[in-house]
Parts: structure tokens; sequence; C-alpha cells
């Protein structure tokens, strides 16, 4: 099955800056395939499917409910300390995800759903370099959290697993336009 033509107009300078800051701001929502699919106006209808072939990778941390369970006792204060925490080791790590060429698909409370677009032959290489590069970044930055709460400290570990597959997924988009979609990766 040969790809489809895609139309892909012609953007001026400031259109095409706009766009660009469009993307950036949809990438924090959405899987980086998708927001290139609505930047080109290609975005699957609910119930249309494709087929792809990619590598998966999901990352399962550890630690955070402890975490969360003791900064709860802080009230809002603890609140923003764990929110300052998740959001700081999120982004690390979605960063190196980004710079490794995946896409997250899915955020399963302290665990994400990500993969890899095979275009080049080399998304299982990929997938495991950036496996590798997310242990030791987690071993390196994030093992040990120290998090000031009034006149003590508290000390909590992070741990992360992850797994890597590759092989033939299913990519469809879910749901009632007029409602909500989901973005779903299968296979």
């Amino acid at each position: 099955m040969s790809d489809p033509v895609v139309y892909q107009p012609h953007l001026d300078s400031q259109s095409s800056q706009s766009a660009r800051r469009l993307a950036r701001r949809l990438a924090a929502y959405l899987p980086v395939t998708v927001t290139r699919q609505i930047m080109n106006n290609e975005l699957p209808q609910p119930g249309e499917t494709r087929w792809l072939t990619a590598a998966t990778l999901f990352a399962d941390m550890s630690g955070f409910t402890p975490m969360a369970e003791t900064l709860a006792e802080d009230g809002p204060r603890g609140a923003e300390a764990l929110n300052r925490t998740l959001l700081i080791t999120f982004t690390a790590l979605i960063n190196a995800i980004h710079d490794a060429g995946g896409a997250v698909s899915h955020f399963h409370g302290d665990a994400m759903m990500v993969y890899f677009l095979d275009t080049d032959g080399r998304a299982a290489a990929r997938a495991l370099a950036c496996a590798r590069f997310m242990q030791s970044l987690m071993l390196t930055s994030f093992a040990h959290m120290s998090i000031k709460r009034g006149s003590k400290e508290s000390l909590f570990d992070l741990t992360i697993k992850i797994g890597v597959g590759y092989g033939r997924c299913l990519e469809t988009v879910v749901g009632d336009p007029n409602n909500a979609l989901e973005f779903v990766l299968a296979g």
C-alpha cells in the first residue's frame, strides 16, 4: 500500500512561524505525530485506521505514590511541591523522548506509553537508546529527591522500569467529534 499524496500549502514566513508556535503548543497535549497530522490537515476521522511499523516503549515510574501521600500532609504547599517535582521529572523524560524521535501517546498515572515511527529502519535502536538514557537520567538526576517541607526535609527514592517492543501497530482516533476524541495506538 503506498502512502497518500499530501497537500502541503506554501506558508509565508509569518504564517510558518505561527504554525510552528501552534505545533509547539499542541505538542504539550498531543503526540507529535498527531500534531503533524493536524498541521497538515490529515487527521483521520474517528474509526479510520492506519497501520504503521513502530518501536514502543512503556516507562513506569515508582516512588511518586509515597511522595504524594507524605506531601499531602502539607496541604496546598505539599501539592505544589509534588506538582513541581512531577513537572521537572516528566519534562526531562519527555524531552529525551522527543530528542530520540519518539512521541508520548498516553500517560497512565506515573507511567507513559511512547512510540517511535519506523521511517528509517532504526526505530528499535532509537527506542533502546532512549530507554537507556531515561534510566541513566533517573539514576543521576531523580533517584533521590530531597524536598524541603517547612523546617524539615524529606527524601524520596524514585525508580523507573522500561519495556521496549517493536512491530506493526494500528493507529486510530476514536470518539465523537462533537464531544471528545482520543488517539489510540494498539499492537
